[in-house]
């Protein structure tokens, strides 16, 4: 099934639905919070620039993650990391995130796992800040906290999330 994102609205609901999901998939792959957002705000940028000439033949969901993950190894061998430790690490030869694969299924499983694990405000400011993409400061306000404390719940959250699946899921 091909689909074209030429107009703003199709755009807009891609970017609704996987931003923040993206973001996720990419910390875990590059393990920093400010590299992943910018890695998935650049694809993004590239999807809208190239949406005339771009059609996507697969699922929209599989081509996302597929980019997002390419992009964060060009990311880290740009770093200078050692290319067969990339390959091993985050298993290139495979798209591990097609059309609900099994793979993404348990990832899935395990981040809701994961997620009911951490501490409840660390999980609240988490939940506001990347599964319903609040900025931070609309977080602050709504919260009555400081920007510097929802940045660091957001980084703990992010770790504990990450070491979560990691230990008990063995997915990363």
């Amino acid at each position: 099934m091909e689909r074209n994102i030429c107009r703003y609205s199709d755009f807009k609901s891609v970017y609704n639905d996987y931003y923040s999901r993206l973001c996720v998939y990419a910390v875990c792959i590059v393990n920093d919070d400010a590299i992943a957002e910018d890695i998935v705000q650049e694809f993004f940028i590239k999807l809208w620039q190239n949406r005339k000439s771009l059609t996507i033949s697969d699922s929209i969901k599989s081509y996302c993650y597929q980019s997002v993950k390419n992009r964060c190894i060009s990311h880290l061998r740009k770093q200078k990391f050692n290319t067969e430790y990339i390959e091993a690490q985050y298993d290139i030869g495979s798209n591990i995130f097609t059309n609900d694969s099994v793979e993404y299924k348990e990832l899935k499983f395990a981040f809701e796992n994961c997620l009911k694990s951490i501490p409840p405000r660390c999980k609240q400011i988490f939940t506001l800040g990347r599964l319903e993409e609040f900025s931070q400061k609309k977080i602050s306000e709504q919260l009555g906290i400081s920007i510097n404390t929802i940045k660091v719940q957001m980084g703990r959250a992010l770790a504990l999330l990450q070491n979560c699946i990691k230990t008990n899921y063995d997915l990363l």
